[in-house]
């Protein structure tokens, strides 16, 4: 049996659209929102980045705040001072996917990913983190920057929430989602379709 929107009052997937410009404050405007969440005693999984420009870098570092355990995590390795971009370090980022991932498992009221960003476009990174959460009936909320708009759209279709670069706007669904009774456990799958699951996810 298919989900269809009139059967869900609220979409509990909630995309932030940003652009190219907009990335640092898109990363901020979650971080914002996940210390307004926590102060409502919501539980939270997830991770947002952390950007810094230091004098002695020519570009960015990079660092990812785990939100249920306040860990700091360096994503990025250092180059030198003649690189010309930041390079990914894979296992920093997969330490990260795995605390979110536990902490999904454990329970939570709320997730917040950094973004669907083009790792997650091809299946790695934080996905299978936010199916993890669909299918718990778990809230999501996360980014999306303009590489990877369309992906998002074919990944979701017309059941994920687009929502403006506006934190009382944003914290406004979260307060409706976060507030709305849980369904039986649903799936998403990679054709962008919401199904009732058999059984309930413990």
């Amino acid at each position: 049996m298919k989900v269809t929107n009139m059967e869900m009052n609220e979409k509990r997937l909630g995309a932030i659209f940003y652009h190219q410009a907009q990335g640092m404050m898109a990363d901020s405007l979650l971080m914002n929102i996940a210390d307004r969440l926590r102060e409502q005693g919501l539980k939270l999984a997830g991770a947002v980045q952390l950007n810094t420009n230091e004098l002695d870098r020519c570009r960015c570092d990079m660092s990812m705040r785990d939100l249920s355990t306040g860990k700091i995590i360096e994503i990025s390795q250092y180059r030198g001072p003649q690189a010309r971009g930041c390079r990914l370090d894979q296992q920093a980022l997969e330490e990260t996917v795995g605390l979110v991932r536990q902490a999904v498992d454990h329970g939570a009221d709320f997730l917040i990913v950094n973004k669907f960003g083009k790792r997650e476009a091809v299946g790695h990174g934080f996905r299978q983190v936010i199916e993890a959460a669909i299918a718990r009936d778990i809230p999501v909320l996360l980014s999306v920057g303009p590489e990877t708009v369309n992906d998002w759209r074919e990944y979701t279709g017309d059941l994920a929430k687009e929502l403006p670069h506006d934190l009382e706007a944003v914290l406004a669904w979260c307060g409706r989602v976060s507030s709305h009774p849980r369904t039986d456990a649903i799936s998403l799958d990679n054709k962008a379709s919401f199904e009732i699951s058999a059984s309930t996810t413990p």
